[in-house]
């Protein structure tokens, strides 16, 4: 007996085929950032220094939404453990603006490259 092709169990040996689009790699931020040579200055704060190195980390930022950048640093000291910038989830398919993408926040980029 041959199974009944319209029937839900019936085995097909070809896969189904999709139409999602197939996007290139997302951009990540794991990659190192530029910090645009950036150095301490031990003669403003510690807080003034990592404003300061968060905004340059932030010109790295591919998004059209807006630069964002969050760099983690040791308390009371000048080591920077991680820097993260806003990075979209996944590239748009083609035709469509980037700016219409979800994103990640470079807060979360940060503490996912202290994982990795």
């Amino acid at each position: 007996m041959t199974p009944d092709p319209a029937s839900p169990n019936a085995e097909d040996p070809t896969p189904p085929t999709t139409s999602a689009p197939i996007f290139d790699r997302p951009p990540t931020s794991h990659l190192p950032i530029n910090n645009f040579d950036w150095t301490y200055n031990p003669s403003i704060s510690l807080d003034d220094n990592f404003i300061d190195l968060a905004c340059l980390t932030a010109r790295s930022s591919i998004s059209q939404k807006g630069h964002m950048g969050a760099v983690i640093v040791k308390t009371g000291t000048a080591e920077v453990l991680a820097k993260g910038i806003n990075t979209p989830l996944y590239l748009p398919p083609k035709g469509k603006s980037i700016k219409a993408s979800v994103e990640i926040h470079a807060e979360a980029n940060a503490i996912t490259s202290c994982a990795s």
